[in-house]
């Protein structure tokens, strides 16, 4: 799992990193998991695969994506990634 995070990661970074560094600069205090899984978000992985790549359960990364979702504030009807991209 690991090491696809390193390959995920080296190939986001490279195009992305304004984008990362204003997530980690917006939301510092976000934990190691629910940062990668909002590169995930970003980079379009539905959470099916995020779990996929994590190594976890789908319910978990929906879990994560809930607690996201009342970290950024972000009302029923607003959507995550266009959130995240508009960062």
């Amino acid at each position: 799992m690991q090491k696809q995070w390193i390959n995920f990661i080296t190939g986001f970074q490279q195009s992305n990193q304004a984008f990362i560094d204003k997530l980690d600069n917006t939301y510092p205090d976000l934990t190691p998991k629910q940062f990668k899984i909002c590169l995930y978000i970003y980079a379009g992985y539905p959470s099916k695969e995020i779990a996929e790549q994590l190594g976890t359960s789908t319910r978990a990364v929906e879990n994560h994506r809930h607690r996201l979702r009342k970290i950024f504030a972000l009302r029923k009807y607003e959507n995550i990634t266009i959130h995240l991209i508009g960062l």
